[in-house]
């Protein structure tokens, strides 16, 4: 998949779905998604998702998220590594709000670490030490994820392409 057209396509589909309220489509079962190709969908998704909709309204990056940690999580999903996610202002909730089980498609509880940057990450960093520069928080969370895929089986690719359940 080396046309923007095509990132473009499943970034449309998945923000289709998310805005109805409907399941995702696992890309995978379109074509087979490189990580980079599943990042490159997910910026294209992100970008939707940040853009004015008459509907949602404007959504902003309110931080970054690790998901998928753990080793044996990593190799069922197909991956070699954690993923990133971009955490949105409308997920934050207020300390004692109430949550809605209907407003989840696919309603998972995580613990997750998450971080927030100082200043905008435009390049690879080359090390710890200067990744500890631009992290400006890193804090413990309690995410309430929604894959959103349903009972459908997804790859590790699918859900970087849907912004690691953000």
């Amino acid at each position: 998949m080396t046309d923007t057209t095509d990132v473009d396509a499943l970034a449309a589909d998945l923000d289709a779905a998310r805005r109805t309220g409907r399941f995702y489509v696992p890309c995978s079962a379109a074509r087979e998604l490189t990580v980079d190709q599943a990042y490159a969908v997910q910026r294209a998704f992100n970008d939707l998702r940040r853009s004015d909709d008459a509907v949602a309204g404007f959504d902003a990056v309110a931080g970054f998220k690790a998901a998928v940690n753990a080793p044996a999580l990593q190799q069922a999903l197909g991956l070699d590594a954690p993923i990133v996610g971009a955490l949105f202002t409308r997920g934050a909730r207020d300390p004692g709000s109430r949550v809605r089980r209907e407003a989840f498609r696919t309603l998972a509880i995580e613990t997750e670490l998450g971080f927030r940057t100082a200043e905008r990450i435009a390049a690879p960093i080359e090390g710890v030490v200067a990744l500890r520069g631009v992290i400006a928080t890193i804090a413990p969370m309690l995410e309430l994820a929604d894959p959103g895929f349903g009972r459908v089986r997804f790859r590790g690719t699918d859900l970087i392409a849907a912004n690691a359940a953000c």
